[in-house]
């Protein structure tokens, strides 16, 4: 694969979404795969070790099967090419699927401020960016104002004013004069000093998603030949009958048998209090 341009910047995020796990926001290149050291893990034999690749390019979102042996579909539709996915198609890597969803970059949940300067700093109330030490982004320099600007993050939006600042507040590049909206992507500078809003995700986590692995599954030809459940559920019902048609023991079959003694027997004396009861019941029912 060549290439590619990969996001930078200002750009609708795509994330893929399924019942067994978190979204996986969809940046930079993704591996998915068998193979632990994949980006999306998935556990499963019949998803090869190194099964497909997720690009997220300035164009779109490309998918591309790496000749994996049971194959990359979008839409149920196997894909042999790099294929550029939207919102709402359904991705599936053999059987496990995947919609394509929109990354909510209204929600302003899980974003911080980060650059290469300092730690990631949470964006969440009032903060305020400035040279004063009380601020909540410190920026000891000169040339930034005591109090400089103003982020003001709410559920639905994250927005920045400049506060009458020496040197000026900028976004992607543009000085603002208002108070403006910011979003996911976005690069923030004040005077000289960048910022990028990003969501507090790990880009190089590896995502484990889950899978029941299906131990009767087997390759053929690229295919998956299985027992299906009610072939398996026939034979667990044939064993139980097998088991049932076992004759069950019995009390009285367990119970130690005493071999009989003549009463007349002179050794009587020797006998076990067993052998001795055994004698007198024979007595009294005779």
């Amino acid at each position: 694969m060549g290439k590619l341009a990969m996001i930078k910047g200002n750009v609708e995020l795509l994330a893929l979404r399924s019942d067994q796990q978190e979204d996986i926001v969809l940046q930079g290149q993704l591996c998915v795969g068998r193979d632990l050291n994949c980006d999306v893990h998935i556990s499963d034999r019949r998803i090869s070790r190194q099964h497909a690749i997720i690009s997220a390019t300035i164009k779109g979102v490309l998918v591309e099967d790496l000749c994996s042996s049971n194959g990359t579909f979008i839409n149920g539709q196997k894909i042999v090419q790099p294929t550029l996915i939207k919102p709402g198609d359904l991705l599936s890597f053999h059987n496990l699927e995947f919609r394509t969803v929109n990354h909510v970059d209204a929600n302003s949940e899980g974003f911080v401020l980060r650059s290469i300067q300092q730690d990631d700093i949470t964006l969440q109330g009032i903060l305020y960016v400035g040279r004063d030490s009380s601020c909540q982004v410190h920026i000891p320099n000169q040339r930034i104002s005591r109090k400089h600007a103003r982020i003001s993050v709410t559920c639905t939006h994250i927005l920045l004013e400049d506060l009458s600042s020496t040197n000026g507040t900028f976004v992607n590049g543009q000085k603002i004069d208002e108070p403006t909206i910011i979003k996911l992507g976005d690069q923030v500078r004040f005077n000289e000093l960048e910022y990028r809003i990003e969501s507090d995700f790990d880009l190089d986590v590896t995502h484990y998603c889950g899978t029941e692995v299906d131990p009767d599954g087997t390759l053929y030809g690229g295919e998956i030949i299985q027992r299906s459940h009610a072939s398996s559920t026939h034979k667990i019902s044939s064993v139980a009958e097998k088991v049932q048609d076992i004759p069950q023991a019995t009390v009285e079959k367990i119970e130690p048998e005493v071999p009989a003694l003549d009463v007349k027997d002179k050794s009587i004396s020797q006998l076990s209090a067993i052998q001795k009861q055994q004698i007198n019941h024979r007595k009294m029912t005779g």
